[in-house]
């Protein structure tokens, strides 16, 4: 099962939603958490974050494309 697509599919427009996995592997960027969420295709919840702006604006980091 593609997790990306499933969290992709529970996003907000403009809302960059990622596993724990990157987040770990981008502890540098500012991310809140946004779950755990329960997904097609997963037995337990998948924790969650939700990407940030830079600093402490608290804004969603605009996505392209899609």
């Amino acid at each position: 099962v593609n997790l990306a697509a499933r969290l992709v599919a529970v996003a907000s427009p403009g809302q960059i939603l990622m596993d724990a996995a990157l987040h770990e592997q981008l502890p540098d960027r500012p991310a809140q958490p946004f779950g755990p969420l329960q997904l097609k295709g997963f037995d337990d919840p998948v924790p969650a974050f939700q990407l940030q702006a830079g600093g402490d604006t608290g804004q969603v980091v605009p996505r392209c494309g899609r």
